[in-house]
């Protein structure tokens, strides 16, 4: 039936003897110049168009539709025979499509930060034999690598200590159930606090579990494909989480268990800019800012320092000045 169905539906088939001899192999050389097609003569002229203008080229390519799909690595993996045994993945095994979002700040609707929208950051495959841990640290939110603190008096300050490593706790909310992040001595149960508000009767919600989240794994959830559940870090950054395909692994998947959790899917997203030159990336961010119109505003470090500070790097103004990371002008691995 394969093999009936494919010589049914080839591309052959929409050519007859002749133009299969006759004009198939220059049509896949290059475009015919006396074409009539108005589709054909739009392409051309986009072809065209790119080979000259190096700048429009790259524009182009960015809005193509499987741009950041790593369908080299996702569709073209490790297959059986180049795999150690112990790293090859024992089927049957299920296999998961994730989906984390930016997180959500209702507050914020600014036109030019975008906070008030939800957006869709990157999108996971996962096995579902892995723990929900191998999820979370696959992911890798932007609030984890910020320098704490106000450093509107000395900008030059050191930066060495980052939140992700004084805020380990986490916690994934599905079903009814948190599961929590207590690998480390330091971790704390952000789940202990909703849990006793929900214990009140008067409340009407609940009851809730709370499980440990290296103790479970993905085929131990009961989970709805489309429904958002929620993933919590660094005390208050919450992120929409969407389980938004299953299906059985197959030979054709990549085999080495290793390379999952792997990313699928990173979506395109704007740079935030500098609020004074609108061309360089945000490297600062201001709070209760004399100078600025918004709260909070963003600046470039050019900028951020020539309006803030006179010729002494002295403070001209009152503000709160905080480092400012912006994921959508770095590379997350």
């Amino acid at each position: 039936m394969y093999y009936e169905l494919d010589s049914v539906c080839s591309s052959n088939q929409l050519l007859c003897l002749e133009e299969r001899i006759k004009f198939v192999a220059p049509m896949l050389e290059e475009i015919p110049k006396d074409s009539t097609l108005l589709s054909v003569i739009r392409q051309k002229e986009l072809l065209n168009k790119c080979n000259e203008n190096s700048m429009f080229r790259e524009k182009y390519l960015k809005r193509l539709k499987y741009r950041n799909i790593d369908l080299q690595r996702v569709n073209h993996g490790k297959t059986v025979g180049k795999v150690p045994k112990d790293k090859c993945l024992s089927h049957p095994e299920a296999i998961l499509a994730v989906r984390f979002y930016k997180p959500f700040f209702p507050g914020n609707q600014s036109r030019m930060s975008g906070h008030g929208k939800l957006r869709p950051d990157v999108e996971f495959l996962v096995l579902g034999s892995q723990s929900l841990c191998s999820l979370r640290d696959s992911y890798h939110c932007v609030s984890e690598y910020v320098v704490t603190g106000d450093f509107s008096q000395n900008p030059d300050e050191s930066q060495d200590t980052k939140t992700k490593d004084l805020f380990k706790s986490a916690f994934f909310y599905i079903e009814g159930t948190f599961y929590n992040d207590m690998r480390d001595p330091t971790s704390i149960d952000y789940s202990k606090v909703i849990l006793d508000w929900s214990s009140e009767s008067k409340r009407g919600i609940g009851p809730f579990e709370s499980r440990l989240m290296d103790k479970t794994c993905l085929y131990d959830l009961t989970i709805r494909l489309g429904q958002p559940y929620v993933f919590v870090h660094q005390g208050n950054c919450e992120h929409l989480v969407v389980f938004n395909d299953l299906r059985m692994a197959s030979l054709k998947d990549n085999q080495d268990m290793t390379d999952y959790p792997m990313v699928r899917h990173r979506y395109h997203k704007m740079r935030t800019l500098c609020r004074v030159c609108h061309q360089m990336a945000a490297k600062w961010m201001t709070r209760k800012d004399t100078l600025s119109h918004e709260d909070p505003c963003f600046f470039c470090d050019v900028c951020f320092r020539k309006l803030h500070y006179n010729s002494k790097g002295e403070k001209i103004s009152q503000f709160e000045a905080y480092h400012y990371l912006d994921s959508n002008a770095i590379i997350m691995q």
